[in-house]
């Protein structure tokens, strides 16, 4: 799943829990808040970087 999904996701899962009157036993908020997180620091090592100012530098 791509960040943008993740971001997606979580947004439907805080829309769901300020809805929702049943309390889920699963938190689908703080699950893909972490899973996001994850993503966010895995994009934002150095060799990704250095990737990604590589692709820019190509004709």
């Amino acid at each position: 799943m791509d960040l943008n999904q993740l971001l997606y996701h979580h947004q439907v899962a805080l829309i769901e829990a300020q809805t929702s009157v049943s309390a889920n036993c699963f938190d689908l908020v703080a699950h893909y808040r972490s899973r996001i997180a994850k993503m966010r620091k895995s994009l934002d090592s150095p060799d990704v970087r250095k990737r990604a100012f590589r692709s820019t530098l190509l004709p």
